[in-house]
């Protein structure tokens, strides 16, 4: 009897405890979230980060640490000297077909996982310095209110969102693409564990 009724307080403890303390925890993420997100409406600058190489429109990539910023930016300055040479005539696309596949000579490889940030999700910037490669800059969800910080490219980040017909192909292009179906699994969000 007296180990019956352990397990029931036990588990009662576990069903009121664990409740109490998810709310908890989400309260205060999305309090924080909503503290900063009204700073950096306040004080900091609104961009968009996206590119346009080869005329265009493409969703940035963006790191979650300095040392990884530093890496894209990099990587976006290699992209541009290559597509640079490429277009003046400097350099041609060395590719050859092995087993089916296009394998390109050249080939740039991209040094952090991919993570992208939508073309038209503003992005709030600190403080922009002109001699940095880097910029870290905190993207919101004010629907779930969380958010991430991101550290992006400084070649990538712009004032406004790009011009219409460039965003309109870009959205077609979106539209066209295969949709999944039924449940799916995927990583978890980046604006915070209760934004799932």
């Amino acid at each position: 009897m007296k180990r019956i009724k352990t397990f029931f307080i036990g588990t009662l403890s576990i069903m009121i405890i664990m409740p109490i303390g998810w709310y908890s925890l989400q309260y205060y993420w999305q309090s924080k979230t909503k503290r900063l997100y009204k700073q950096a409406q306040g004080s900091y600058q609104k961009k968009y980060t996206y590119i346009t190489f080869r005329g265009a429109l493409d969703q940035a990539m963006y790191a979650d640490d300095e040392k990884g910023g530093e890496n894209l930016a990099n990587y976006y300055k290699r992209v541009s000297d290559y597509n640079r040479k490429l277009r003046s005539g400097m350099i041609e696309k060395q590719m050859e077909i092995v087993s089916g596949d296009t394998l390109y000579s050249e080939s740039i490889f991209i040094p952090v996982p991919l993570q992208y940030i939508g073309v038209e999700e503003p992005i709030y910037v600190e403080e922009l310095d002109e001699t940095d490669s880097v910029v870290k800059a905190y993207v919101f969800n004010t629907s779930c209110w969380g958010y991430f910080e991101a550290y992006l490219a400084k070649s990538t980040v712009h004032d406004s969102l790009p011009p219409d017909s460039l965003l309109e192909d870009f959205i077609e292009h979106v539209h066209s693409l295969p949709t999944l179906e039924g449940d799916t699994f995927g990583q978890p969000s980046p604006y915070g564990f209760y934004c799932n």
